[in-house]
């Protein structure tokens, strides 16, 4: 069985940035095999590092400012990240490109097979107490049946 581990980033208590925690929500109220498991982080960045512990997929999910149009759900495999205007593509420090290039240098035995990069692009993150924009409302459906496509072993449908 491939191992699959799905990493939900993101604060549960500001506005866009909540889509990872609730995306946490929806999937852990389910049943899935043992070989796949969920977690919620509340940071990304470097800190992923220590999540990475030989899975053949690792599925990052949160919400990102990329500055196209709020709600546009993105499957990016972690080869293909690029930054935007000097900026990492999720709404945290470091971006899922440098902590995989590092992760490859320091700990290649550990780093997973496969990592895709499932984001939202957000419109609020600085709503403190704040629900999700209705743009990241809407792209709930859209960002959960990509991850279930992931987790069923099939390739992703938004670019």
């Amino acid at each position: 069985m491939k191992r699959i581990k799905v990493l939900c980033i993101g604060n549960s208590l500001v506005a866009d940035d909540a889509f990872g925690p609730q995306i946490y929500e929806y999937f852990s109220g389910r049943s899935y095999p043992e070989h796949v498991t969920f977690h919620l982080l509340g940071v990304g960045g470097l800190d992923l590092l220590g999540h990475f512990e030989g899975e053949d997929l690792v599925v990052v999910v949160d919400a990102m400012n990329t500055g196209k149009s709020p709600g546009t759900v993105r499957v990016i495999p972690w080869q293909q990240i690029e930054k935007v205007d000097g900026a990492p593509v999720t709404s945290h420090d470091i971006g899922l490109d440098e902590v995989m290039k590092v992760g490859r240098k320091l700990q290649p035995e550990l780093m997973p097979e496969e990592v895709f990069f499932v984001g939202v692009e957000g419109k609020n993150f600085t709503g403190v107490g704040q629900a999700l924009s209705k743009e990241v409302k809407a792209a709930f459906p859209i960002a959960v049946a990509e991850i279930e496509r992931l987790l069923n072993g099939e390739r992703p449908v938004s670019p």
